[in-house]
């Protein structure tokens, strides 16, 4: 019983979602039923689009973490050497730190 647990709450999710969705609140480009996007998702595998852009996400996300590693860890080895440099930034990378 304890492992159909889950199973239960997904198809409670997806039936509350069709209902919301045949109640037509808002139109169907803002909050289509789940068959309409489980027949788009399906039509973007078999015509690879979604392949497509899956990997242009990826490639884009690889590259800003290169980027980042390239600057980031001489900028972090110099900082651990010189400590007069990490005192000098470190009101800068206090100030960035949420971001």
């Amino acid at each position: 019983m304890r492992c159909l647990l889950p199973f239960a709450s997904l198809a409670a999710v997806l039936a509350c979602w069709q209902m919301l969705s045949m109640l037509a609140i808002y139109p169907p480009a803002v909050f289509p039923s789940p068959y309409s996007v489980f027949k788009a998702l399906w039509g973007a595998l078999q015509d690879g689009t979604l392949v497509y852009h899956t990997i242009c996400s990826l490639s884009r996300v690889f590259s800003g973490f290169l980027l980042a590693a390239v600057v980031g860890v001489p900028l972090g080895l110099c900082l651990g050497l010189y400590r007069t440099l990490q005192i000098a930034s470190d009101p800068l990378l206090q100030l960035l730190r949420p971001v």
